[in-house]
């Protein structure tokens, strides 16, 4: 019983940062800089405004599509 405890504690830690910025993703940026706001609720609505900038305006799809290719090449 402890050792399942333990487990279930551990992936709860792993998970958190993840979960946490999956939610920052689709906040709107006044929500973000608000320390009042709630981190885990959408008090303005999700929106894909940091989606849009991160594959439209960066190279973050270069820099994943080169990834992709080493990681093939080394498995």
């Amino acid at each position: 019983m402890g050792f399942y405890t333990a487990v279930v504690l551990l992936v709860l830690f792993a998970i958190l940062p993840i979960a946490y910025a999956t939610l920052t993703i689709f906040k709107k940026e006044s929500e973000l800089f608000n320390p009042a706001a709630n981190p885990f609720f959408y008090e303005q609505g999700p929106t894909l405004d940091h989606l849009v900038f991160l594959f439209g305006r960066t190279q973050f799809p270069t820099f994943l599509w080169n990834s992709l290719i080493i990681g093939i090449l080394v498995v």
